[in-house]
């Protein structure tokens, strides 16, 4: 309780946060440009492109290929996905 008083407290009285949150801000984005050029051969502007790609991969569910609702028995049944035409595949291949 004291810990969330005290962030309150901090947020209200801070003028700019987008200064307060840039260097965590920077260091996460850091983070994915060591990751996609840990050898440092890249020029700059191609390293942010690509720490840019693997960043909305990491945190994109739709990119990801994640599903955002998980499967509960309050959801229904969840889908199996396995010919190529995503439909199952007892019906997808005759019974010869």
């Amino acid at each position: 309780m004291r810990g969330r008083i005290g962030a309150y407290t901090r947020w209200a009285n801070t003028e700019d946060r987008y200064m307060v949150t840039r260097p965590a801000r920077e260091g996460f984005y850091a983070k994915f440009e060591r990751e996609v050029d840990s050898d440092g051969t890249l020029r700059p502007h191609e390293r942010a492109k690509r720490a840019e790609f693997a960043r909305r991969l990491a945190h994109n569910p739709e990119v990801a290929g994640s599903n955002p609702v998980p499967a509960t028995s309050g959801n229904g049944p969840r889908r199996i996905l396995r010919g190529p035409f995503s439909c199952r595949m007892d019906t997808c291949l005759d019974a010869e």
